[in-house]
C-alpha cells in the first residue's frame, strides 16, 4: 500500500485455465485528464514509446502498480481478443482478468476483498 496520500495501488491478476496455450496479456494503461488522455504504463512489446512503457503480463501472474489517484482506462489485448475497462483510483483497486471459456472473451472483474481470495 502506498504511503503517499496522492497515490493508490492498482493490482491486476491474470488468471487463465483450459487446455489451450494462452498467451501473455498485453496491457495499456492511460490516465484520463480534463484536457487529454496521457499514456502512462504498459502495452504489448517491451518497447518504450514516448511516456508509455509497453509490457505484458504472463499467465497466472500479478502486476502491482502505485499510480497517482484519478481516472484510468485499461486496455487488455490477447491474440484477437480485446477489452477496455475504466477504473477510478480514488482507493486501492484489485482487478482479476481472465477468459470466459464459453464465449472466449476477456473478462475483467473488480475484487472487493482481495485478502479473502483463496
Amino acid at each position: 500500500m502506498p504511503t503517499d496520500p496522492n497515490k493508490s495501488t492498482l493490482t491486476i491478476e491474470y488468471e487463465a485455465s483450459g487446455y489451450v496455450v494462452i498467451p501473455d496479456m498485453q496491457v495499456t494503461i492511460t490516465k484520463n485528464t480534463q484536457t487529454k488522455t496521457e499514456k502512462v504504463l504498459f502495452g504489448k512489446s517491451g518497447k518504450k514509446t514516448g511516456d508509455s512503457i509497453e509490457r505484458s503480463i504472463p499467465v497466472h501472474r500479478k502486476l502491482k502498480l502505485s499510480l497517482d489517484k484519478g481516472e484510468y482506462s485499461i486496455f487488455f489485448k490477447s491474440s484477437i481478443r480485446k477489452n477496455t475497462t475504466n477504473v477510478n483510483l480514488d482507493r486501492d483497486v484489485y482487478l482479476r482478468v481472465g477468459w470466459n471459456r464459453v464465449t472466449g472473451k476477456i473478462v475483467v472483474d473488480t475484487v472487493e476483498n482481495p485478502d479473502e481470495l483463496i
